[in-house]
């Protein structure tokens, strides 16, 4: 089948998302990559960008991104103001999609009946800490997100814990009067 670069119901969708799709780009550190409002798409790398599925009501795109040697699926939209583009596993919905990236944890969390919270790329939920932990004032949980106080259990490094606020430049500020677990969106290859 021959596509254009980007399919035209992928820029019809776009449109409705708020969101601009750019196929003039090449070079980019990734084949597809979030810019103010725009995802801009290296043509040297991606064939053809295709619409899996469009949710209307949450104004997302599940898009088939078509390489010379494979493909792969990612969700794209705005969220808080910015354009977002995310690889999943391969899905038929949108929400589907979304629940594919998300952590274990958060699953079992949610699960559980506990207040989900999210700030870019890391989830919240309240979790009571025990144990041994160091406590961190002002420390970074990224390159971007940093939190008032952050407690790693001594025996279980991969867990982080937050207290108070925690910041972004691009998101909301959160606010958490009880300790909460932190944890990082499921990365795709």
């Amino acid at each position: 089948m021959n596509y254009k670069l980007i399919a035209p119901e992928v820029q019809v969708a776009a449109v409705d998302a708020g969101l601009r799709f750019d196929g003039s780009g090449a070079g980019l550190p990734s084949a597809l990559i979030a810019s103010g409002s725009s995802i801009l798409v290296d043509k040297s790398i991606v064939k053809a960008v295709r619409l899996q599925h469009y949710d209307a009501a949450r104004k997302l795109l599940l898009i088939e991104v078509r390489q010379a040697s494979d493909s792969g699926f990612a969700i794209a939209g705005v969220s808080q103001g910015r354009a977002f583009v995310a690889h999943t596993l391969p899905a038929q919905r949108v929400s589907a999609a979304m629940e594919s990236v998300l952590p274990a944890e958060v699953v079992q969390a949610k699960e559980a009946g506990k207040t989900i919270f999210r700030q870019g790329s890391w989830f919240f939920f309240p979790f009571g800490r025990s144990g041994k932990v160091q406590v961190f004032h002002f420390h970074p949980l990224d390159d971007d997100h940093v939190a008032e106080q952050v407690a790693v259990p001594k025996y279980v490094a991969s867990h982080v814990y937050v207290f108070g606020m925690v910041t972004h430049p691009e998101h909301r500020t959160l606010y958490f009067d009880k300790w909460h677990r932190a944890v990082r969106v499921a990365r795709i290859a």
